[in-house]
C-alpha cells in the first residue's frame, strides 16, 4: 500500500466517491479534502482540471472535511461551503489563506 502510517493510504482525487466506487477493496474511514477547485465555474477553473466538470454533490459515503479559504481564486467560500454540505462533510474555514495547496 501506498501511503504514510500503518494501514493509511492516501490519494489525490478530485472526486472521492468515484475513487471510493472503482477500488471497494479499500476501507475508507475518512475524506480530507482541501480547496477543491469549482470546476463548474469556467472564471475561476484552472484549465488542468477544467475537465472534471461536473463536479458531483452527492453525498460522500464516509466522514469527510472540507478545508476552504475566504479568498481562495478557484473558489468561493459560499461553493465551498455549499460542497461541504453536499458532500455531508464538516467545513473547516480557513480566513484569508488563498488556494491551499502543496506547492
Amino acid at each position: 500500500r501506498g501511503g504514510i502510517g500503518e494501514g493509511n493510504t492516501f490519494f489525490n482525487s478530485t472526486n472521492p466517491r468515484a475513487l471510493a466506487e472503482r477500488r471497494s477493496d479499500l476501507l475508507i474511514g475518512g475524506a480530507l479534502l482541501v480547496a477543491p477547485a469549482d470546476v463548474d465555474d469556467r472564471t475561476r477553473t484552472p484549465a488542468s482540471v477544467a475537465s472534471f466538470a461536473p463536479l458531483p454533490l452527492d453525498r460522500l459515503p464516509f466522514p469527510s472535511i472540507v478545508v476552504g479559504s475566504s479568498n481562495d481564486p478557484t473558489v468561493s467560500i459560499g461553493r465551498a461551503m455549499l460542497f461541504a454540505y453536499a458532500w455531508g462533510s464538516r467545513f473547516v474555514h480557513l480566513r484569508d489563506s488563498g488556494h491551499i495547496n502543496i506547492a
